[in-house]
């Protein structure tokens, strides 16, 4: 069940954080694994995925937030107008649980000005 819904705009090629803060209700310290996906829809193809292998995205948990860094290297290839996305919490440990806490529509705003970043 989602706990949250939350809608925010990237601009395309620049770096975007946020910090997602959550009420006393939601424990996040048993949790060990945060996870977003972004998608057309909900049946579409994964456009992101925060644990792709190489991402230089960072998803973490901290106290009561979750903190959400995705650089400009990674905005810079998303090719979509509004997409939905949903974040998950994994707890590992016995007994394993998924639940999701945030959820909501991203909006791209295209760049003009374009950098081609060197490795």
């Amino acid at each position: 069940m989602i706990q949250g819904t939350f809608d925010f705009t990237i601009y395309q090629g620049s770096t975007y954080k946020q910090t997602f803060l959550f009420d006393d209700g939601i424990d996040l310290s048993n949790y060990n694994i945060v996870r977003m996906n972004i998608r057309k829809s909900p049946s579409s193809d994964i456009l992101f995925d925060s644990t792709a292998t190489g991402n230089e995205t960072t998803l973490t948990i901290s106290g009561n937030a979750i903190i959400l860094n995705l650089p400009a290297e990674t905005t810079e290839d998303f090719d979509f107008d509004t997409a939905g996305y949903d974040i998950e919490i994994v707890k590992t440990a016995s007994p394993h649980e998924v639940d999701k806490v945030l959820g909501g529509k991203i909006t791209l705003v295209r760049e003009y000005t374009r950098y081609e970043y060197s490795v």
